[in-house]
């Protein structure tokens, strides 16, 4: 089955480029890309502008498949996005930024999996959480925190699941407000503090 879509909805894991102008299109044909008409797999660079001329994604593909660095930017000229393929899938280093220049995402993925660390940061630069992943699962410490740089709460994960241990959550004033007790990634007690607690 031939489906004709633009090439933003099957390629990196960014939000939708609504204010993009498609200048071209490719057929994604059972996860290979076309261009239209075209029976031989498509290889080159593949551009796609916004309305003022601005670039908004940058990919190139070897026989149908994303290849080396896939790059996405806002309409400002900010870069959105970046992104590293190999054969079709994502290898590498994947970075996200929000339009003022900040990060907001990052991670290591293989084989289209994340491995390694991944952090999220808020607007402010402030990270917002942190977690260890292998083959695509939290495996280790997983942190989030508060815009004001405060933990918000603390997690142990094996293959996906709670580890044995405490899990503990705090206010936003730095005040405990919880601890969740695992055995066998299932919670056996549940405890809870007031905000307003001594």
């Amino acid at each position: 089955m031939k489906k004709t879509i633009p090439l933003a909805l099957f390629l990196l894991s960014f939000a939708g480029l609504s204010q993009a102008a498609t200048v071209d299109y490719l057929q994604s044909r059972n996860g290979v890309a076309y261009q239209i008409n075209q029976e031989k797999p498509f290889s080159g660079t593949y551009v796609q502008k916004y309305d003022n001329g601005q670039k908004a994604i940058n990919v190139t593909f070897k026989e149908g498949k994303e290849n080396g660095v896939a790059t996405e930017w806002y309409a400002s000229g900010e870069k959105r996005g970046e992104a590293h393929y190999l054969d079709g899938k994502t290898n590498g280093l994947m970075t996200k930024w929000y339009e003022n220049g900040q990060k907001s995402f990052e991670t290591t993925y293989k084989n289209d999996m994340k491995n390694g660390v991944t952090t999220e940061w808020y607007r402010n630069g402030q990270k917002s959480e942190e977690a260890m992943f292998k083959k695509d699962k939290e495996n280790g410490v997983s942190t989030e925190w508060y815009v004001n740089g405060q933990k918000r709460e603390v997690a142990n994960f094996t293959n996906g699941k709670n580890s044995d241990g405490v899990m503990t959550g705090w206010y936003e004033n730095g005040k405990k407000a919880l601890e969740v007790t695992f055995k066998d990634s299932k919670e056996v007690s549940r405890q809870y503090w007031t905000v307003d607690a001594p």
